[in-house]
Parts: structure tokens; C-alpha cells; sequence
């Protein structure tokens, strides 16, 4: 999948287009039905986010984000220090 620039989109904001999406469907049995089909047994786990509002979604997002829950370039990154790649430890890794 590609965003409007034609760019590959993350698995992340793939997730999130899909959450939000599903969220914008009225009819429940058909919400419920495609969430199903798309997320498989998934689907009753992330039931209480698919019927949320994107709002409530974006502000657990961002919760898991300040308390550093989620992976990410940025989250990678901080393990290249020094404390990671001191000689010490590379044997185990």
C-alpha cells in the first residue's frame, strides 16, 4: 500500500488507516463482519478500538508512544549509545 506520493506506508499506519476506517462504518453487523474478515481472530482483542472514535484511538496511540511502548525508528535509535555498544556486552548479542 502507498500513501498519496506514492511512498510504501508503514505496517503502522496501515494498522491505523484500517482501525480508522473500520470506525467509520455506522452499521455494526457490517463493521463487524469486515473487521472479522480483515483481522481474523484478532478482531474481539481490538474490538473495544474498532468501536471507539478515532480520537480516543489517536489518544491511546499517543499514550503508548510517551511511555515508550511503541518500536520505532526513533525508539531503535536510542539503543545505538554507547551503554549498547560497549565491548562488555557484545558477546551477548
Amino acid at each position: 500500500m502507498t500513501d498519496a506520493t506514492g511512498k510504501m506506508k508503514s505496517s503502522d499506519e496501515i494498522f491505523y488507516d484500517t482501525i480508522k476506517g473500520l470506525q467509520g462504518i455506522t452499521d455494526s453487523q457490517e463493521k463487524n463482519r469486515i473487521a472479522s474478515e480483515l483481522l481474523g481472530s484478532k478482531y474481539k482483542e481490538l474490538a473495544p478500538l474498532i468501536n471507539g472514535t478515532s480520537g480516543s484511538f489517536e489518544e491511546m496511540r499517543q499514550q503508548a508512544h510517551d511511555l515508550g511502548l511503541v518500536i520505532n525508528d526513533e525508539s531503535i535509535d536510542k539503543t545505538n549509545t554507547p551503554y549498547y555498544n560497549n565491548s562488555q556486552y557484545s558477546s551477548v548479542y
